[in-house]
């Protein structure tokens, strides 16, 4: 049976690969990070207010993923996807993507100080949870309207540091992190509390005015 549903699935792929060869479609959108989960990779992105997941097969090499905010041409085409569950789906498959305009993280991390650091104790973290969480740190420094964050910018004399624990509020539990910027003299000052939703997968600001968090974007 397991061998039929998969000679099945691969007929089905097959018949669905030559199909879409003459539906090819591209559209513009902007990039926000690129997640192997489980059988599929998928290269989430932006489109108007709606975050749409593609699935995307090949692998990136160091330098070449493109960063959180940037604005890309994806092409791509709907596939016919077999799942463990035995059932078929349709997908959105990115066969390729162009970079039509770098973000501003790019900008940032040209900088003399555009060096980010993260720091954490305890329990052992996820490798790619980790560049997730770098990754929404840059764009956070390179996004913000914060005064603070934007002075901190402009200052080549510091060097930035993000700490990581795990705490719960409201009964979520949410990755936090402390945005540290540290001068050449050693002095350290927090500027920021950030925190991020792991179900989610969203950067939240906490405003100590209204003791509250507000949604990143």
């Amino acid at each position: 049976m397991n061998l039929l549903f998969k000679l099945l699935c691969f007929i089905v792929l097959v018949i669905s690969q030559l199909s879409v060869l003459a539906q090819e479609n591209n559209n513009k959108a902007v990039f926000q990070e690129y997640l192997r989960l489980g059988e599929f990779n998928h290269f989430t992105v932006r489109e108007g207010d709606s975050i749409i997941n593609y699935l995307y097969g090949d692998k990136f090499e160091f330098g070449e993923m493109p960063l959180r905010g940037d604005t890309l041409v994806l092409f791509w085409h709907l596939d016919s996807i077999c799942h463990a569950d035995g059932n078929l789906h349709q997908a959105k498959r990115l066969k390729k993507f162009t970079m039509v305009k770098e973000g501003r993280s790019h900008a940032f991390l040209k900088q003399e100080n555009g060096k980010v650091s993260m720091a954490y104790r305890g329990k052992f973290r996820d490798p790619d949870y980790l560049g997730f969480l770098r990754n929404w740190v840059i764009f956070y420094i390179a996004y913000s309207n914060q005064d603070l964050i934007k002075q901190n910018v402009k200052d080549m004399n510091i060097t930035w540091i993000f700490h990581i624990d795990d705490v719960k509020k409201k009964n979520i539990n949410y990755t936090r992190l402390q945005l540290v910027v540290q001068e050449i003299q050693g002095n350290a000052r927090t500027v920021q509390w950030l925190y991020v939703n792991p179900e989610n997968r969203q950067l939240y600001e906490y405003d100590v005015a209204k003791n509250k968090l507000l949604l990143f974007k």
